[in-house]
């Protein structure tokens, strides 16, 4: 019986964190963009002392960070471009970023207002039309929406 309460307790824990936006889930356990490369150590010239080392080749990542949500991100899709994306929300909104330009464009909502033309609990899903003229998403509130991304 003891084991079922911990049991129950950890689920419990998990679901609060995970409503919280404070769990975080490991997605990789593995890099392929490692290089090797040979380093020598003190004493040169013997075989036995050069040593392999990995590590992480810089040309492979340009970051950009660009800001914008209030609350966690809950689901993203690419443009068929592959020059945009749509990011979704706990805080009811949605931003369309333009990656190369960094400007965004927010599909906002308000939680808790149903007068308000966006969603007003949090989305979870967003797609991208294949044409990319259309956004539709889904959310808590149980409704799904078509945006017209271009207006």
């Amino acid at each position: 019986m003891e084991a079922d309460d911990d049991l129950i307790t950890k689920r419990m824990k998990m679901h609060l964190l995970e409503k919280k936006g404070k769990l975080f889930y490991q997605i990789a356990s593995d890099f392929t963009g490692y290089t090797e490369f040979e380093k020598e150590s003190e004493a040169e010239g013997d075989e036995e002392s050069k040593q392999t080392e990995q590590v992480i080749s810089d040309d492979l990542f340009d970051r950009t960070f660009m800001k914008g949500h209030k609350s966690a991100i809950t689901c993203m899709d690419w443009a068929t471009d592959n020059k945009s994306l749509i990011t979704g929300s706990k805080d009811c909104s949605l931003i369309h970023w333009d990656l190369e330009s960094q400007k965004k464009l927010f599909f906002r909502g308000r939680k808790f207002d149903k007068a308000f033309e966006g969603h007003n609990d949090e989305v979870l899903c967003a797609r991208i039309s294949p044409n990319g003229k259309y956004l539709v998403s889904g959310g808590k509130d149980r409704i799904v929406r078509v945006w017209d991304i271009h207006n």
